[in-house]
């Protein structure tokens, strides 16, 4: 039987480091669905815009969406409130990808949290933010 070298405990700590984070990564992605389809994300979300309103969003059977900011342009983001916005979710090699209907694009990406929570998140090309959004209750 081999035992570590006790006088070798920074080595031995390093290799545990490195296990842990490659497993950290190979657990996030699966944690994170592939999106070939838009059937996991129809319904109603619930949520945060990338300027950090509360927003809801429907999605549909057919990847159109509609997204309801309920900003407050005094509070900062230049929405007002109730602004309704539109667009499309497409897929393509394992990505779904959204276009608003001012033009903006990104990614939309499902995830689990350790409880089972499903979260999906939208990620601005430009940029400028991130959504976050869980089922509607």
């Amino acid at each position: 039987m081999i035992l570590p070298n006790p006088g070798n405990w920074r080595g031995s700590v390093v290799v545990v480091l490195m296990i842990g984070l490659i497993f950290g990564s190979i657990m996030a992605a699966r944690a994170q669905d592939q999106l070939t389809d838009v059937k996991p994300l129809v319904g109603k979300w619930q949520g945060f815009s990338a300027k950090n309103n509360p927003a809801d969003v429907t999605i549909k059977e057919d990847g159109s969406y509609e997204l309801v900011v309920h900003g407050n342009a005094a509070r900062g983001g230049g929405i007002r409130r109730n602004t309704t916005f539109s667009g499309t979710i497409q897929f393509a090699d394992g990505k779904a990808l959204f276009k608003h209907s001012d033009g903006s694009t990104g990614t939309v990406t499902l995830n689990a949290d350790d409880k089972g929570k499903r979260i999906m998140k939208w990620v601005r090309d430009d940029g400028a933010g991130t959504a976050e959004y869980e089922p509607a209750k």
